[in-house]
């Protein structure tokens, strides 16, 4: 039977949405809440003992061990991790618990499923990296089009300055036939 307290524990502990359990400070499951059971898919008899990297079916500890870290530093760590087996991305807390002489004894690790939000992040920094890419190619090409503007306006420019010295040349042209006529046809 129970105490009180331990069901009020309990009590809290499976009600809990998240995964919550508790190890040791080698990793070995102690329990988890009822949301660990259903995320694991197996039963406390299943777990208890067992390395926590076992139950999703690993043959060795993660990379980055949030309980491992809680553990080495004496601080409570926060990772995020992708999890192949099952496709799922988490945030993985660890709190540690301290016995009597201030040493760690046994870790809280606390999972949050974050695929959705993860998902979606994922897919903002494809959608900005996609759009890096047409915003660069997009002004490359307006780049290039100032580029013949630019050159077209210089061919323009040069063409009036032509076109003016034509005109200016025919003017002269003019006003010295002019008089010259008029002097031959007179002499």
């Amino acid at each position: 039977m129970h105490s009180v307290d331990e069901l009020s524990f309990l009590d809290i502990f499976n009600a809990i949405p998240d995964v919550m359990g508790l190890q040791d400070t080698k990793r070995r499951v102690l329990m988890y809440n009822e949301a660990g059971y259903q995320y694991l898919k197996k039963s406390p008899e299943e777990v208890r003992g067992r390395f926590c990297y076992e139950l999703i079916g690993r043959s060795g500890p993660c990379d980055e061990c949030a309980t491992e870290k809680a553990v080495t530093s004496g601080k409570p760590t926060n990772i995020v991790k992708y999890v192949p087996e099952n496709g799922t991305w988490l945030n993985v807390r660890a709190y540690q618990i301290l016995n009597a002489e201030g040493n760690v004894y046994r870790v809280v690790e606390h999972l949050r499923d974050i695929t959705e939000s993860m998902v979606l992040q994922l897919e903002l920094e494809r959608l900005n990296k996609n759009l890096e890419k047409q915003v660069t190619a997009r002004t490359s090409e307006l780049q290039k089009t100032i580029d013949e503007l630019t050159n077209a306006k210089d061919r323009l420019i040069e063409s009036e300055k032509l076109s003016a010295l034509g005109r200016m040349v025919a003017g002269f042209s003019h006003e010295l036939s002019t008089p010259l006529g008029v002097a031959i046809t007179s002499a």
